[in-house]
């Protein structure tokens, strides 16, 4: 498909600015090869990135699932994810319709009962903090093949700028981290910049607590909940990890601190932050699991080494898994883990990061035999 040539504004552009025309998918990602990818999209249709639209890049919604939501938040409240939480948890592993995504993982998350008015333009006009110059020269990498974000200190950059800036000083405990744009670039596709702070308020509050503060607490313990999971599951593909070095930290790090949008295809990566947002943390070692499982006879056959296991869970194949996103999604789905033995594997763990000394650093593990188990 051709692109158009057009002098008209862009989405957020000035009057009379000339618009990029390369071509982006029905995500606002561009198709060209000449970008280098933070994610393979999904969907091949094409669209000139001259083309006006309003509101944030959408895909083609299932009607009735459509229809469904709108009932649903037509009536919901405090009680309605408690009380449809068998229906809820089925319509977002079915995929929540673009078109709704943003107001639901407001909803599913809270963070619309969290929100309190001039916060975040408060926040955002704090004028002077060391933290600020880091957030800014991390800016320009999320996303930079997204038409949203390409633009050097565009709408994008700076709205993606303002919210990172203005939850840094909301949580000084947290601050910043480097993971913390890709999620906020994701939400900003979806919705509003105040919005999108006080959906990442509430992540950090709810899926994603202690996961970025300095000492990555939660992220260790649930690493040494996946690598226990992992090893009662398939024993040889955990001995083979181990053979080599292959802790957790060394790649579900990447895939964790950004659930997965600079891993997978971009209509999964979506799939699996609806579930999230429904689920919490539970449902991102569940996926994890998926992915070493989908990716065992690869491992196991054509990974020998180190760097060669490193390089392949660092950078997936852009047609990972190989199977359609329903068979993935029920497949991870599929893995039993309660939230009853999530608990206890999380109490288990931190447990055992304080006999091993390693509270604020260093890997925790439930495995009393990491290197040469049998």
């Amino acid at each position: 498909m051709a692109t158009t040539t057009t002098d008209e504004p862009s989405h957020h552009g000035e009057p009379g600015q000339r618009l990029d025309k390369r071509e982006v998918d029905d995500f606002g990602f561009y198709l060209d090869s000449s970008t280098t990818s933070q994610v393979a999209p999904s969907s091949r249709s094409v669209r000139s990135s001259t083309t006006q639209r309003t509101g944030r890049w959408r895909g083609d919604p299932n009607k009735r699932a459509e229809s469904q939501w709108l009932a649903m938040l037509d009536r919901w409240d405090t009680t309605t994810k408690a009380r449809n939480k068998k229906k809820i948890k089925r319509l977002c592993r079915a995929g929540i319709p673009e078109s709704l995504r943003g107001t639901v993982w407001t909803k599913l998350t809270g963070a619309d009962l969290i929100r309190k008015d001039d916060v975040y333009n408060r926040m955002k006009e704090t004028e002077s903090n060391p933290i600020f110059e880091v957030i800014e020269r991390d800016v320009h990498r999320c996303f930079p093949n997204h038409q949203m974000f390409s633009e050097k200190d565009g709408q994008g950059q700076k709205d993606l700028f303002a919210v990172l800036k203005a939850y840094a000083v909301y949580n000084p405990e947290v601050g910043y981290c480097q993971g913390m744009g890709m999620l906020v670039g994701m939400m900003l596709m979806h919705m509003p910049p105040e919005d999108t702070f006080w959906l990442l308020v509430a992540t950090t509050q709810g899926a994603f607590k202690d996961y970025f503060i300095p000492t990555l607490y939660q992220l260790r313990i649930d690493a040494a909940v996946f690598e226990l999971i992992l090893y009662q599951k398939s024993r040889k593909l955990s001995n083979h990890l181990a053979k080599n070095d292959v802790t957790p930290l060394t790649y579900i790090t990447q895939w964790f601190m950004t659930c997965f949008t600079g891993t997978l295809k971009w209509d999964l990566a979506l799939r699996i932050w609806d579930v999230v947002c429904c689920d919490g943390a539970k449902a991102m070692i569940r996926f994890a699991l998926a992915i070493m499982f989908t990716s065992k006879d690869h491992l196991l056959r054509h990974s020998p080494s180190t760097g060669d296991i490193l390089s392949y869970l660092l950078h997936l194949p852009p047609d990972f898994p190989g199977i359609p996103n329903d068979e993935f999604i029920d497949a991870a789905i599929g893995i039993e883990l309660k939230k009853a033995k999530l608990g206890a594997l999380r109490l288990k763990a931190e447990a055992m990061a304080k006999v091993d000394g390693v509270e604020e650093r260093g890997e925790v593990t439930l495995l009393k035999k990491r290197k040469g188990m049998k």
